[in-house]
């Protein structure tokens, strides 16, 4: 009778360690850290999350006081980044795709323009446009008066939005400065 407790006891002390360290319940919403660098099974689990789950997680995180994408760890800030690359209707993208703009990692800020981009690919926004050229215009996107490759990213983002307004924002953009300009070039060169 006592193994049969104390089997039964292991058994249930097992079965609530696996729960715990399993990730949550279907239909709840996850508690990472999100000041914190995620950890790898943090990382898996948010990178299988449907839309439907994101929305939920970014709400619970904005019910906390955590509604804008800052309060997230840079590597989280660039994985929302790349989720409203491919589920733009997330409801939450154009807010995070607008603040990844003006992040403080650059990464962020880079591949937030390259999303903007392709997302209006074909579509004149002239608003948009406007939000890219002062994006480009940010300090921290030069370094002793060079620009660095986010400046290219917000180039090439202007290039895949495609209309005229566009084109002729990035070409102004792009004589500013030799590296841009012969950037610019190269990717006239591989227009289809």
């Amino acid at each position: 009778m006592v193994a049969h407790i104390n089997l039964r006891k292991v058994y249930l002390t097992g079965l609530l360690l696996f729960v715990s360290f399993s990730g949550p319940l279907l239909g709840s919403t996850p508690h990472f850290d999100i000041e914190l660098p995620p950890s790898k099974a943090e990382w898996q689990h948010f990178n299988k999350m449907n839309p439907s789950q994101l929305r939920a997680l970014w709400q619970f995180q904005a019910e906390r006081g955590r509604g804008s994408l800052a309060a997230w760890a840079w590597q989280w800030r660039l994985g929302w980044i790349r989720h409203c690359a491919l589920a733009a209707k997330l409801g939450v993208c154009p807010q995070i795709l607008d603040q990844g703009l003006i992040d403080e990692a650059m990464v962020v800020r880079a591949e937030s323009a390259q999303v903007l981009g392709q997302l209006s690919r074909g579509r004149p926004d002239k608003a948009l446009v406007k939000k890219l050229a002062t994006a480009y215009s940010d300090p921290r996107n030069s370094r002793n008066g060079s620009p660095l490759f986010v400046c290219d990213r917000i180039i090439a983002a202007l290039q895949t939005i495609g209309d005229p307004y566009a084109i002729e924002t990035a070409t102004k953009l792009a004589n500013k400065h030799p590296l841009t300009a012969q950037y610019w070039s190269k990717i006239q060169r591989q227009k289809p």
